[in-house]
């Protein structure tokens, strides 16, 4: 398509949003801008009809899980935060942000796959309240083990970025491939079309340096890449912190704060601060009713797993 015939089909999308009485009241400012229903109508290869049910479908998926809420929220994923189970480091050799997720520090007998695709998804949209670009994603399962698997996030995770963030998945690596990591993804890439297939690129251990290094320069690479970058939890200078470590000390009614002046309210915590938010609480998890709440959260993964 010329770049005339694609601001035709844009403004056409345009219109067709803000005239629907579904959608109209649902849209932000930021949403009728160019560049992101350009996503869609790219997404969609130039479909307007197709693009348009995919906006639809975007906006009800946020406000019925009241996703715009996630942000702020920050207390309630300190526990994942501190235990490194992902963090956004450097960004590639064409300025896109680098998300990297460390597979050995998803443990599902502490962090929940509800809690886990809450984290991530605010952990997305944080960055992505930033930036108008797409992201590059690193599944990093350096030392990971059966231990960590948690085949439901997979299945619920990749079809989620596809879906509901068109055309804001620019590359997807994983390192280091092995048997388990193609048959994952035999099950998960069943129905993407090829434009999406080459988004996903596997990295074996012999050819780390070649295809790490053409795509993200050294010095925005990690050391366990293949780069020069000696930071070790991302540039937010995040530990790695048991969760059942974590406490903290405050006074009644007092909202605890970091060194950063940050929250450090952990969600479900005590009087004392001791109970963090992400263990196998199922108390902590019933009460989180205002975004992807359990009961949404499964309405939500059917639809995922069936529908992509």
């Amino acid at each position: 398509l010329s770049h005339h015939e694609v601001e035709l089909r844009i403004a056409d999308l345009r219109g067709r949003l803000e005239s629907d009485p579904e959608c109209g009241p649902l849209l932000k400012p930021k949403d009728k801008e160019s560049a992101a229903l350009r996503r869609f109508i790219r997404a969609r290869d130039g479909d307007v009809d197709a693009a348009f049910d995919q906006c639809v479908n975007v906006l009800r998926w946020r406000k019925a899980h009241n996703v715009d809420l996630i942000l702020q929220r920050d207390y309630e994923f300190v526990a994942q935060d501190r235990w490194g189970m992902a963090y956004w480091h450097g960004s590639d050799r064409f300025g896109r942000p680098i998300l990297v997720i460390r597979g050995c520090r998803h443990d599902p007998s502490l962090f929940t796959t509800e809690t886990t695709l809450r984290y991530l998804i605010w952990k997305l949209e944080t960055k992505l309240s930033e930036v108008d670009d797409e992201v590059v994603v690193i599944f990093d399962f350096i030392n990971m083990t059966r231990h960590n698997m948690d085949m439901r996030l997979v299945r619920i995770l990749i079809p989620l970025l596809l879906s509901f963030y068109p055309e804001r998945l620019g590359v997807c690596m994983v390192y280091p491939t092995s048997q388990i990591m193609w048959i994952l993804w035999k099950m998960v890439s069943k129905r993407f079309d090829e434009k999406t297939e080459k988004k996903f690129v596997f990295v074996r251990e012999q050819k780390r340096e070649n295809k790490f290094l053409r795509l993200i320069a050294s010095d925005q690479l990690q050391e366990r890449f293949g780069g020069t970058d000696k930071t070790d939890y991302g540039v937010d200078g995040i530990g790695l912190v048991p969760p059942e470590t974590l406490s903290v000390s405050e006074e009644p009614g007092m909202e605890p704060l970091a060194a950063n002046g940050e929250s450090t309210r952990v969600h479900g915590a005590d009087a004392e601060g001791h109970r963090s938010r992400g263990m196998s609480d199922q108390a902590g998890d019933l009460a989180f009713s205002e975004c992807l709440g359990p009961a949404a959260f499964e309405q939500f993964a059917m639809q995922s797993e069936v529908d992509f």
